[in-house]
This record gives structure tokens, sequence and C-alpha cells, in this order.
């Protein structure tokens, strides 16, 4: 398996350099990762998301499958039928813990290009569209001499520092991709593993497979999105956040006891950074 994996990446690489036609023509890695994330500090509580990487020789894709699945049945006719089918038998199963319907959950759309040496970002805050731009490949790594098997690849750790939080990853060279999940990049080879050194935040590879050609669920098409900077964006959805039990309260009438410590946030974003007074990045 892992010599047809590399016959395929050696595909992916040259491609980048012999054929003229555009990334979404040459083969492409799709991996999985299981991204787990604090949903409330206090009451010990995570969240889960299975998150895909789509990686081409030109440009990548990082999005959550529920989020895709969401967004895309919302498009059909009949969506409300199937919404309600889908949730009425996870509730019938699982009760008030359900989960096994449509939804959505991670929100943002990681674009990267590795042309332009850009990422953008697609994401939204109670339904208004917004994207920014962010510098690709911008952690300073630090490799170690640490070593450990993840989904059978030897990976080497690196350390580094960026937008406001301490991260560690795991990347193999065995794969000689310089990607990784969210926003993480720029290593010799591919991140298995990646999570803050708060353990806030979590991604952990379960799947790699190849695919023929580059094949990936693209948000900018779903609407209008109003460009904005990265920190004002984060700043404006962390306002929103917190002021969405008043919101829910204000457009139903049903009081939500506001005064109640247990209604404050106690968990934060992948990036910490937004809450300095800078607003240009």
């Amino acid at each position: 398996m892992k010599q047809k994996l590399l016959l395929i990446l050696g595909l992916i690489l040259n491609y980048g350099y012999i054929n003229s036609q555009t990334a979404t023509t040459v083969p492409a890695l799709k991996c999985q990762y299981e991204y787990t994330s604090v949903k409330d500090s206090l009451a010990n509580s995570q969240k889960e998301d299975l998150m895909f990487l789509i990686a081409g020789a030109k440009e990548s894709a990082f999005y959550s499958y529920y989020t895709f699945q969401a967004d895309s049945i919302r498009q059909e006719p009949d969506y409300e039928q199937k919404w309600k089918q889908t949730f009425l038998a996870a509730f019938q199963k699982d009760g008030a813990s359900a989960s096994n319907f449509y939804f959505r959950r991670s929100s943002s759309y990681i674009y990267k290009n590795f042309s332009s040496g850009k990422i953008t970002i697609y994401d939204d805050i109670d339904n208004s569209l917004y994207c920014y731009e962010d510098s690709l490949d911008s952690q300073n790594w630090e490799v170690c001499d640490s070593i450990k098997t993840v989904l059978g690849y030897k990976c080497e750790m690196a350390k580094a520092y960026y937008h406001g939080r301490r991260w560690i990853a795991w990347f193999t060279c065995d794969i000689p991709v310089s990607n990784g999940p969210w926003k993480l990049g720029g290593l010799p080879g591919l991140i298995l593993e990646a999570y803050d050194m708060d353990f806030q935040h979590r991604f952990v590879i379960n799947g790699i497979q190849t695919i023929k050609t580059y094949t990936a669920y693209d948000r900018s098409k779903y609407g209008k999105f109003k460009k904005t900077t990265r920190k004002k964006f984060l700043k404006a959805k962390r306002k929103y956040e917190e002021d969405s039990a008043r919101l829910i309260q204000a457009r139903t009438g049903i009081d939500l006891d506001l005064s109640n410590a247990s209604n404050v946030l106690h968990r934060d974003y992948l990036e910490t950074d937004y809450q300095t007074s800078a607003l240009d990045k």
C-alpha cells in the first residue's frame, strides 16, 4: 500500500512541473482527520468532527465532512424532508445525544493556493458569509529528535508558535507532501497529527487514499463572501457567540437565565491572538 501511495505521490509532485493542465486534472491525496476540540473547559466536554484534506500539486482544501454534507443537501429541493427524516432516525436511536443527522460542525473552509503563497479562509457568522487571506506555511517550525508511529508511518516531531498557540506536529517524510490539517504545513512531509500544548485542539489522521483527480468541495461557490481580515472576523465571531444567548432569548421570548455563569463561553478558537489590539491580519 505504501509503495503504491509513493508512486502516486511522485505523479502528484511531478504534475506540478510537467503538466500544463489545471490542478483539477491531476492525481491528489484525500486525507481524513479526526478533529477534537474543547467544548467547555469547565465541564471537560469535547466536540468532534471529521475533516477532509484534499491535496493536489497546486492547491488544497480542508473542511468538515459534516458541514459539506449539510451545505450540499441544502441545495436540494427536498432538503426539509431529508433533514427531518435523518433527525428523527437519529433521535429515535440516540435520544437527546443524537448527532448522526445533517448539521453543520466546523464552519471554516481552508483553501491553500501554492502558486500565490496564500491561504483563503471562507467562514460565516449567523448566515453572513465572510472570507479573508492568510500567509501560506508561515509557521516557524523547530524539528525535534522525538519519533513515533502514526497510522503505520514513522513520524518526526516539530514545534511552532502560531497565531497565539504553541503547536506540536508529527510529520512523515515517507509522504513528501508539505501540507497538513487546518493552516498547518511547511514541513518536509505530510503532518499526520497536530495539537496545541494546552490540549484544546487536536487533529489525528485516520485514513489516506489517492484519488484520480483533484476534486474538492468548493465553498466559495455557495454564496457571496464579504472580504475582511483574520482578526476582525475572529473578534466578530467571538462577540456573536457571546451574544447569541441574548439573541435567542430576544427572538423566542424564552428566559435563558443569562446571569448564570454556565452561559459564559469557556473555550477559544484555534487562534487566540485576535484578542490583541492590532487588526491588520
